[in-house]
């Protein structure tokens, strides 16, 4: 299950970095107030930007007059909200790269924002993406299982983890994979975890294509 979920994780890798990037890009520093842009041109901008994002993973998403956005990740009631901001503070001198241009060194991303919060930020839709995938793709009887799937950001001084489970673990490796009878024979798997990862995985290579013809 773990190896499953990093896989799904390193697949995204590079969706991921990239709507980072194009955040960072943005030089979200609080400007001058206009209609329907409280904080500005480029906070506006980057708010756009990230709803775009959210909505290309296929969240319901709102925009509340250029104050704040809203990422739903479906139609029930609200019992978690994970906040995060887009703004940054200008970027100042000693920077030995770009600051609004990420740059990734040793496996180390640096721009502004990249920590402070974009990059969480674009965690936290990703982390939603994976349970939305996953829930989708859950065998489903009672359904209590597929709604075991959650989500949680682990953030440290270094930046942030998305970590996606199921509460019922022990019912991951056997639905995946099948299991044994004790009367004998054998319950069949039904694959559920795996056709995510590929899924994923063909997204990926996508992305990377794209970013090579961007380069070129």
């Amino acid at each position: 299950m773990k190896e499953l979920l990093e896989n799904y994780f390193a697949a995204h890798r590079r969706e991921l970095v990239e709507s980072i990037g194009e955040l960072v890009e943005i030089p979200s520093v609080r400007g001058e107030a206009e209609n329907g842009k409280p904080y500005g041109d480029m906070p506006f901008a980057a708010l756009t930007k990230a709803l775009e994002i959210a909505d290309g993973f296929g969240f319901k998403t709102k925009n509340y007059d250029g104050y704040v956005g809203s990422v739903d990740f479906n139609e029930n009631e609200t019992n978690l909200n994970i906040f995060a901001h887009l703004d940054v503070v200008a970027a100042g001198d000693g920077w030995h790269t770009e600051p609004y241009k990420m740059t990734e060194k040793d496996g180390v991303l640096y721009g502004r924002g990249v920590s402070d919060d974009k990059g969480p930020a674009m965690c936290a839709l990703l982390a939603m993406k994976a349970v939305k995938d996953l829930k989708k793709n859950s065998p489903k009887k009672s359904g209590k299982y597929s709604k075991s799937w959650k989500k949680k950001i682990e953030k440290s001084r270094i930046g942030s983890n998305c970590v996606i489970y199921n509460e019922k673990y022990y019912l991951t490796h056997l639905l995946e994979n099948g299991h044994a009878n004790r009367d004998g024979g054998r319950t069949p798997a039904k694959p559920h975890i795996a056709p995510v990862n590929e899924s994923i995985q063909k997204d990926f290579e996508e992305e990377i294509e794209k970013g090579i013809a961007k380069l070129s």
